[in-house]
């Protein structure tokens, strides 16, 4: 029997993109369970089609951007990809934007991955006043009578908090990911 410090390469790889594919799931069966019981989008086989094919290309495309978090490259694929996942994050469900967010490090170098998740946070953090000034957004901060601004800029914080906290998880992994590689091109 293997312990944690004792597991393959490949399997802590594929244990860490299994429990993301899991998350994303979840999200998937909250977000269709969403989409089938609001009263306007109840007979809509676009709407419907629309969200399976994001859901269903998000995941294939994290997928295929995760297969070896061991190389981080600045090319095409990898950040189409991303943008790809953060165009359904902003459409679909915001919640895949942490899924993005922990995958941004163990696809893209370091100096890209800091860019792209303060760029991602910016607009995050855009998207909650937009839905906020426009109305489309119900902004409650743990169901505490707290002024509306004041619970803008706690959803902001928390919002923020959560995105570092998946980037630097997914840093960890994508160091560590670095860190073994380099160790076994030295023992070879």
């Amino acid at each position: 029997m293997t312990t944690p410090t004792t597991l393959t390469k490949n399997t802590t790889e594929i244990l860490l993109r299994l429990s993301i594919l899991i998350f994303w799931f979840m999200l998937g069966v909250e977000t269709f369970a969403i989409v089938r019981t609001a009263p306007e989008l109840e007979k809509s086989l676009p709407a419907l089609l629309f969200v399976g094919s994001c859901f269903l290309g998000f995941g294939v495309a994290f997928w295929h951007n995760t297969c070896n978090i061991a190389v981080q490259t600045l090319g095409w694929r990898p950040v189409l990809l991303l943008a790809f996942q953060a165009s359904c994050g902003f459409t679909v469900s915001t919640e895949l934007m942490y899924i993005v967010a922990a995958e941004i490090p163990l696809v893209l170098p370091a100096r890209a991955a800091f860019n792209w998740i303060i760029v991602q946070t910016l607009l995050m953090s855009a998207w909650i006043f937009w839905l906020d000034h426009t109305g489309q957004g119900n902004l409650t901060f743990m169901r505490l009578p707290l002024p509306h601004l004041v619970v803008v800029l706690l959803t902001n914080v928390e919002m923020s908090a959560i995105h570092a906290f998946a980037f630097f998880m997914g840093f960890l992994a994508a160091s560590e990911a670095r860190g073994r590689r380099e160790a076994e091109r030295l023992n070879a």
